[in-house]
């Protein structure tokens, strides 16, 4: 779920989430107050398993 003019999105399907963005890197973090870490390879949309616990996702 994306604001508008944030430049992400999140849905789901399944047990999969998918992020898009528009530009920059994907960064994850274990919490919203971080640390937060570049997601290695990752291109838009990046898919993950649903059951792989709780991300935080943001674009830089």
């Amino acid at each position: 779920v994306g604001a508008e003019g944030s430049g992400i999105s999140i849905s789901s399907d399944g047990g999969q989430v998918s992020i898009a963005w528009d530009s920059g890197a994907l960064e994850s973090a274990p919490a919203v107050t971080g640390p937060w870490a570049p997601v290695d390879g990752a291109t838009s949309p990046h898919t993950v398993a649903a059951d792989q616990g709780q991300a935080y996702f943001r674009a830089r």
